[in-house]
């Protein structure tokens, strides 16, 4: 969704290899031990990666229909907590909202 597969190029190798890997498991309905569940979205996963001190974040609808959609990915910048800010919350619910649609209008 969006700039998502752009901003996953950025990343180092080590963290995009992380995060194909979690999402191809997802393609089988199982899980990455490096994913939990996004705290403020039902069904929606997160992957978290840390590389060299820094973590870096995949935000994904798992299965809307057939379809698996990654929402955002990002470089976390904060080194308190593990809060989502609200401007990449807002912009992960929007697509969300954007995914299910796209899902509904293609559901075969």
């Amino acid at each position: 969704m969006g700039s998502t597969l752009e901003d996953l190029r950025t990343f180092p190798d080590e963290v995009k290899d992380e995060i194909s890997y979690a999402l191809q498991i997802a393609q089988y309905d199982k899980k990455h031990d490096r994913v939990k569940k996004y705290k403020t979205l039902s069904g929606v996963l997160e992957i978290i990666s840390n590389y060299d001190k820094e973590t870096y974040r995949a935000i994904y609808a798992f299965k809307i229909n057939k379809y698996i959609y990654i929402l955002h990915v990002f470089h976390k910048k904060s080194k308190k907590g593990s809060k989502v800010p609200g401007e990449i919350d807002r912009l992960i619910r929007q697509r969300y909202k954007e995914a299910t649609n796209h899902a509904r209008k293609n559901n075969t």
